[in-house]
């Protein structure tokens, strides 16, 4: 058995979770896949902390800021058909 972990830039984009996608197709392995992370979250979690550690009430905006980033990925792919 075969374990794949993505994340960051090679779940950044259509094109990259695309390639991801026929890597997938061709093994004939039992596989278990795990994503981390999209390209950027993790970042903007790390912003949030250090806003909330300062006081900054702006924190409370990232949440859905990363909701959004993860909706209009979803939706791109299912535009693009990758799955």
């Amino acid at each position: 058995m075969k374990v794949l972990k993505f994340g960051g830039t090679s779940v950044s984009s259509v094109e990259t979770v695309k390639n991801i996608s026929e890597i997938l197709k061709e093994s004939s392995e039992n596989q278990i896949v795990v994503f981390s992370a999209l390209s950027k979250v993790t970042n903007m979690l790390t912003e949030a902390a250090e806003l909330a550690a300062k006081g900054d009430n702006n924190f409370k905006d990232i949440p859905s800021q990363i909701e959004k980033r993860h909706y209009d990925f979803i939706d791109q792919l299912l535009q693009k058909q990758v799955f």
